[in-house]
C-alpha cells in the first residue's frame, strides 16, 4: 500500500512539474511576441481633417497624379475620385525616392509616406480678398506626405495613343 502511495505521489509531482514548464514557456513566448502595426490607409477626401492627428505617422494614400513639379520633380499632387478639388502634396527628399517623373501625370499611384505639417513663414498678416476661387484657403494649416515609396497602379495613356 505504501508503495502505491509513493508511486501516485511521484506521478503527481511529475505532472505538476510539466504543467509549470509549459506555463513558463507560454509566458516567455507572450513576452517575446512583437506587435507589428501596419500604416493606416487614408482616403484623400479625409486627409485634410485627419492629417493633424497623423503628423509623424506612416500612412498609405492613393490617387491620381494631377501635377508633377517640373523643377526637379521633388513634388507631386494627387487627387481622389470622390472630390477632385482636394489635392494632397507628396514630396520626396531624394534619399528614399528619386525625383518624380513628369510622365506620372494622369497615373494612379499608391504612396507610402509620413505625414508632415507644411511650415509657412508669414512676414506680416496681409488682408486677402477671398473671391470664389480662393474662398476659405488662406491662413489654414496645410499638410503633406513625405514619400517613402510609391507604386504606379495604372499608367496614364498619352492623348495621342487613345
Amino acid at each position: 500500500m505504501l508503495k502505491k502511495v509513493f508511486i501516485l505521489a511521484f506521478i503527481a509531482l511529475i505532472m505538476a512539474a510539466c504543467g509549470n514548464v509549459s506555463q513558463e514557456q507560454s509566458e516567455a513566448t507572450a513576452e517575446t511576441t512583437e506587435v507589428i502595426v501596419e500604416p493606416g490607409v487614408i482616403a484623400i477626401v479625409d486627409f485634410p481633417t485627419k492629417a493633424e492627428s497623423l503628423i509623424g505617422e506612416e500612412v498609405f494614400i492613393e490617387g491620381t497624379v494631377v501635377h508633377v513639379c517640373k523643377h526637379g520633380g521633388k513634388k507631386m499632387f494627387i487627387v481622389g475620385e470622390e472630390d477632385p478639388d482636394i489635392r494632397v502634396k507628396i514630396t520626396t527628399t531624394g534619399e528614399e525616392v528619386a525625383a518624380f517623373l513628369p510622365e506620372l501625370e494622369g497615373s494612379y499611384v499608391k504612396v507610402k509616406g509620413i505625414v508632415n505639417a507644411i511650415e509657412v513663414e508669414v512676414e506680416e498678416e496681409v488682408e486677402h480678398e477671398e473671391d470664389a476661387e480662393h474662398e476659405g484657403i488662406y491662413h489654414k494649416p496645410q499638410y503633406s506626405v513625405s514619400c517613402i515609396e510609391y507604386v504606379v497602379v495604372e499608367i496614364a495613356v498619352p492623348e495621342e495613343e487613345k
